[in-house]
């Protein structure tokens, strides 16, 4: 279908205005494609084309320091698709040495033997080119629609498979990440198919983030575009073609066939994310210790409970709540649909950096058990590549204009199952570390620093007397007099008493330090930067952040 579209050298010379045109040199390039038409007078061409032109020229610009076989050889280069040049008072005759590098390129060289009107010649052609053009884009909305169709039928990645064949006239092959290899038409022999595959598997491995590539083996061209959606791709879809080199048509609609299935895909993991919400709902118990021995929890992991019996694993709490300051009334979304959204995210990006994850909802948190099915390996390295594609999600939706905030907290790695509820209630410490302010975000519990000491403290009025003991007279001022003395405080221990960088972090001059500073050694002593004080003041600094954090945050 794709040859419908396009306008090639020998198609146009049938036309009455080139009644008068002769072939001089570059026959076997007749086949060549034509996208536009530029008449060139100048011998620099360099920026003046883009590739399948036809160049039209009196000559004119060739009197020059430019030879006329240095021109040619410049529009080769550039990708021009033939010169048609006027014979007469600036072009008297073709070289040989013209002819011999025409020929030698494949690149066709037409003589008017007579006076022409090149206005007419890009008239008629512009508007040749445009009509087909707009043809193609018709056929395209057409083809379109049937991809559409076809994605609310049951058969919609077979039905979306035939389409792209029958519009392309290629063998097309699907290569799902996880599945079977899919073809089209089905009458492929089983050899040749099979090899195809393997070819496909080895140009995927190969694959360097290009989201669509184009290349030749032996007298078959191939085209390979990836399928999926919200960062992450699902499978493959390849275009083979017999001694056919794949044109504009044929990338428009491999791109419409890809965005077809990813859709089809999304819709089916939508269903598949709902059932396995239905089905996981002991992670809840779990989680929660109203489960209490392993064999319970064998016999909800069915078939999988004698892999993952010894495997380790680490509780994720995914916290996210919708950022509507300002225009509360353009943030409007179906809660449910947001949470679904979300999980299927973070299910494919688990599953696409080595874990198997089993996952429940409770309001606006997910929670996640990631057990690792790379043993032996740290799995950190890859659990900060979950993190990154949860935080692009957030860079996404805040480009679409609708925000969201997120917290993200790891428990530690445990082995026993019915350990799951110390990883859960780690990764809820985490989650409240995030909350305060002042504080730099860890993700990890085994990062989180003497706060691991504070959450477990029962006692919260022994919190409040230590935070008293050491920080009561710069809290008292603070709340009588105002200033930032007790986040200056703060920033300056964790910058190892540097009043530059103290400075620099705050964002203000040295001197406004220095005042504070002072006033942080009169409320609570000389020898507040003595080793053992020091400590008790930095550990009560973070207390206060703890007792705080709902003011803080």
């Amino acid at each position: 279908m794709e040859s419908e579209f396009i306008i090639r050298i020998n198609d146009i010379l049938d036309r009455p205005i080139f009644r008068n045109c002769k072939v001089v040199a570059g026959r076997n390039g007749l086949w060549r494609r034509i996208r536009w038409v530029h008449i060139l007078e100048v011998s620099q061409v360099d920026m003046l084309i883009h590739g399948e032109e036809m160049i039209l020229s009196t000559g004119v610009g060739l009197a020059g320091e430019t030879s006329k076989e240095e021109y040619l050889e410049k529009l080769i280069h550039n990708g021009a698709s033939c010169l048609c040049i006027e014979q007469g008072k600036y072009f008297e005759h073709v070289t040989p040495e013209m002819i011999k590098i025409a020929d030698e390129n494949n690149f066709p060289l037409i003589i008017f033997t007579e006076k022409v009107r090149f206005v007419d010649i890009t008239q008629d052609l512009h508007s040749l080119i445009i009509n087909r053009h707009h043809q193609m884009l018709e056929q395209l909305e057409i083809i379109s629609r049937e991809l559409y169709t076809s994605t609310l039928t049951s058969q919609a990645n077979t039905n979306i498979l035939k389409i792209l064949h029958s519009s392309t006239k290629a063998d097309v092959y699907f290569l799902p990440l996880h599945g079977k290899a899919q073809c089209v038409p089905v009458n492929v022999r089983d050899d040749n198919k099979k090899q195809t595959v393997r070819q496909l598997g080895a140009k995927i491995s190969e694959q360097t983030g290009q989201p669509l590539i184009q290349w030749k083996e032996g007298e078959r061209y191939f085209l390979m575009q990836e399928v999926g959606a919200m960062g992450q791709i699902w499978g493959y879809l390849s275009l083979c073609f017999e001694e056919k080199l794949p044109g504009e048509f044929d990338l428009l609609v491999l791109d419409r066939a890809a965005l077809s299935l990813a859709q089809d895909l999304l819709r089916k993991r939508y269903v598949e994310e709902r059932k396995l919400h239905s089905e996981h709902i002991w992670v809840d118990d779990l989680i929660n210790g109203r489960i209490r021995n392993e064999e319970q929890i064998q016999s909800y992991l069915g078939k999988k409970a004698s892999d993952l019996s010894n495997v380790e694993y680490k509780v994720c709490l995914i916290e996210y709540f919708e950022n509507n300051e300002g225009e509360p009334e353009m943030f409007e979304e179906d809660p449910e649909a947001l949470r679904f959204h979300i999980s299927l995210l973070v299910r494919s990006s688990f599953e696409s950096h080595g874990f198997l994850p089993y996952l429940t909802a409770k309001g606006n948190q997910l929670i996640v058990i990631a057990t690792n099915r790379v043993p032996g390996s740290s799995p950190n390295e890859r659990l900060n590549k979950v993190i990154d594609s949860l935080l692009a999600l957030k860079e996404e939706r805040k480009k679409l204009g609708r925000p969201i905030d997120m917290r993200i907290g790891f428990g530690r790695t445990y082995k026993k199952w019915i350990e799951a509820t110390n990883s859960y209630l780690e990764a809820k410490y985490v989650l409240k570390v995030q909350s305060l302010a002042w504080k730099k975000t860890n993700y990890y519990y085994e990062d989180i620093g003497i706060f691991r000491l504070m959450l477990n403290l029962e006692n919260e009025a022994a919190l409040e007397d230590f935070v008293a003991d050491y920080l009561g007279p710069l809290i008292e001022y603070e709340r009588v007099k105002g200033g930032d003395l007790l986040h200056t405080l703060k920033v300056y221990l964790d910058n190892d008493g540097s009043k530059q960088a103290t400075s620099q972090e705050l964002f203000i001059v040295r001197q406004t330090i220095y005042h504070r500073l002072e006033k942080i050694k009169e409320l609570l002593g000389e020898d507040f930067m003595l080793p053992e004080k020091r400590l008790s003041i930095e550990v009560a600094l973070r207390a206060y952040l703890l007792l705080h954090r709902e003011t803080q945050s």
